[in-house]
């Protein structure tokens, strides 16, 4: 997912490469009658079909960066919002950093 940030002084505002580590947290109040909260399958399912547009990209092209910088937090409120369309009754965070770089908070 190649970025390049419009708003941001020096290298960054050139394109540039970023591999994104992606962590999402599931929190529910009960489990299912198997004992769950959310299946993993179920999970990994729907986290690669909210990625899959932003996978092997411009970034800048793809909506809602097109209009917004792709910043880490940027793409992690992304992630979240599309994610909790899809994980429905149950309380989703997702986080995003660029390769072994600390996690924003």
């Amino acid at each position: 997912m190649p970025p390049r940030s419009r708003a941001l002084p020096g290298e960054c505002s050139r394109l540039h490469g970023h591999t994104w580590d992606v962590e999402v947290t599931i929190v529910g109040h009960t489990l299912d009658h198997i004992g769950i909260v959310y299946d993993f399958k179920t999970l990994r399912d729907d986290l690669a079909r909210v990625l899959e547009p932003l996978d092997h990209g411009y970034l800048n092209d793809v909506p809602p960066f097109d209009a917004m910088n792709p910043t880490a937090e940027n793409l992690a409120r992304h992630i979240y919002g599309q994610l909790s369309e899809l994980v429905l009754s149950t309380c989703v965070s997702a986080r995003c950093r660029s390769g072994s770089r600390r996690w924003p908070d």
